[in-house]
């Protein structure tokens, strides 16, 4: 079915105004483009079925879900084996074999504007650069180009996140400061239905079928079916510092402070709505835990604390390793099969101090690379194809990519 037909089919099922399927102009075209979409926002969730126009397509092509596994609410879900992950232009993704062939790709900087986070789109050809100032830019990470004006909220956002078929991204406001907001990337424009329903949210997590999406609430944190915008499960749980679904769906991690009892990290069944695990750092450090993750896989929970990335097995809570780092660590992220670490770091180079950002191979625990060059200490955050490491150092957005 061609792009045509194709908008023409929807528009003819949400609003039925079948005389005007074959008519059109360009003009009239585009905009029955656009009321199809915001229909579809107002009356289909996020309308991410439905924003599959042809400008798009090529723009966001989506990543395959994860097959499932057999549901597990006794223990943490399965870990998700290494599966292969279509790549951009072809590139060469990082492994611990070619990590130390690291070399620049692409410099990005915003006419002086500060980059608070940055934020990868699944196809990994599309990355937001959030600044201080409220204002995200999206660009190439391959060429820099710009393909859409910036978006600017009004205040300030500590981060960004798309959804896995890219056509949503939320904002995200500091804790305790504002709510987060959800943009439609083909619509260009926020996406008011879905806005109202989180008019009170300060986190959410989209899962890996983008079926459902959790946000937290003053209340508790709700499970949202995307297609429809009903509740489908409410967790009794107050607001929480982050939240993830587990790769195959059926859990979804908590984790923020809890009673006084310090950095609590839970567990919950999707399905059932029950919390069945829990995990703390007592034991593992003298202070607080500043960073909590997982690894891509699902197999390790992450805790990042001074100058230590601590990986404990989901399944049996044991610490399996550890990363210990000159000063404070910055930030870390793994590439998708979660067997190369990046992390940022001060360290001594040829007797002055000097902000790295040092590889590490994540089945042995060995550090192979160290890369300076950075003002400050950077943040990294690998692309989601895992050709790319992406850096910033509170200013510009830098890519680098591995091989001749």
């Amino acid at each position: 079915m061609s792009n045509r037909k194709l908008i023409l089919f929807v528009v003819s099922i949400l609003l039925p105004l079948g005389a005007l399927a074959c008519s059109l102009s360009p003009e009239d075209q585009a905009s029955s483009e656009r009321e199809t979409i915001n229909a579809a926002d107002a009356t289909t969730a996020m309308g991410w079925a439905l924003q599959t126009r042809a400008a798009e397509t090529a723009a966001f092509t989506p990543i395959a879900p994860t097959p499932t596994t057999a549901p597990s609410t006794s223990s943490a879900p399965t870990a998700i084996p290494p599966t292969a992950i279509p790549t951009a232009s072809g590139r060469v993704p990082f492994t611990p074999e070619n990590a130390s062939t690291l070399h620049p790709l692409m410099l990005s900087a915003f006419s002086g504007d500060t980059v608070n986070a940055m934020a990868w789109a699944p196809n990994s050809l599309l990355m937001a650069s959030v600044s201080r100032t409220g204002t995200i830019y999206l660009f190439n990470p391959i060429t820099n180009e710009r393909p859409y004006e910036p978006i600017s909220v009004g205040n300030n956002l500590i981060g960004a996140m798309f959804s896995p078929d890219g056509f949503v991204l939320a904002m995200l406001p500091p804790q305790g400061e504002g709510t987060l907001k959800l943009w439609g990337m083909a619509s260009k424009g926020p996406l008011d239905q879905w806005n109202q329903r989180l008019s009170d949210a300060s986190q959410i997590a989209f899962s890996p079928d983008k079926l459902l999406v959790a946000s937290s609430h003053p209340d508790g944190i709700k499970i949202w079916n995307s297609n429809t915008g009903e509740i489908v499960q409410t967790l009794h749980e107050g607001p929480v510092f982050g939240l993830e679904f587990s790769p195959d769906g059926q859990a979804l991690a908590t984790w923020g402070n809890n009673n006084d009892e310090g950095e609590i990290v839970k567990l919950w069944s999707v399905e059932t709505g029950e919390m069945y695990k829990s995990f703390d750092p007592s034991g593992l450090f003298a202070g607080g835990v500043a960073i909590v993750s997982f690894a891509p896989n699902w197999k390790y929970l992450v805790w990042l604390s001074r100058g230590s990335v601590v990986l404990v097995d989901l399944g049996t809570g044991v610490e399996v390793r550890r990363f210990e780092h000159e000063d404070f660590v910055g930030s870390a992220s793994f590439t998708p099969d979660s067997k190369l670490l990046a992390t940022s770091v001060g360290t001594i180079v040829n007797g002055q101090p000097t902000p790295v950002v040092r590889l590490w191979n994540v089945d042995t625990g060995v550090a192979i690379l160290d890369q300076p060059g950075f003002p400050v200490v950077p943040q990294v955050a690998f692309s989601p194809d895992g050709t790319m490491l992406a850096t910033s150092d509170g200013q510009q957005i830098e890519t680098w990519v591995v091989g001749p």
